[in-house]
């Protein structure tokens, strides 16, 4: 049996480390907010005192963004890789002379956020 919360959550994590199936996850999210769209504004105008009116765009845009985030970790251009070799002359260097490699990499396994 799972103790903790953590360990649920590294559980239902595992087979979201591949980018295709995050993005598969973000997009099914995504069609069943939209399925819901009118019970879940309907809520929110409830709980809000917003309008349905001025919800509606909220709502499009935070689906809008699954999908846009879908979208760019399907591609690498995200990780923004880059290289720097050596200085061919070692005095011209600023600091170690060392060949640089660099790229962004997503955070793997649970992120707990506070606040």
């Amino acid at each position: 049996m799972l103790e903790s919360p953590v360990e649920r959550a590294l559980l239902a994590t595992r087979d979201l480390r591949d980018a295709g199936r995050r993005a598969h996850m973000l997009r099914a999210v995504g069609r069943a907010l939209l399925r819901r769209r009118e019970e879940i504004i309907r809520l929110a105008s409830d709980e809000t005192g917003l309008t349905p009116e001025e919800l509606d765009p909220e709502f499009s845009r935070a689906r809008r963004t699954l999908d846009l985030f879908a979208q760019t970790i399907e591609s690498p251009a995200w990780q923004r890789a880059w290289h720097r070799p050596p200085e061919a002359e070692p005095a011209a260097a600023i600091g170690p002379n060392h060949d640089l490699r660099v790229m962004l990499a997503p955070l793997r396994g649970v992120v707990i956020v506070f606040g």
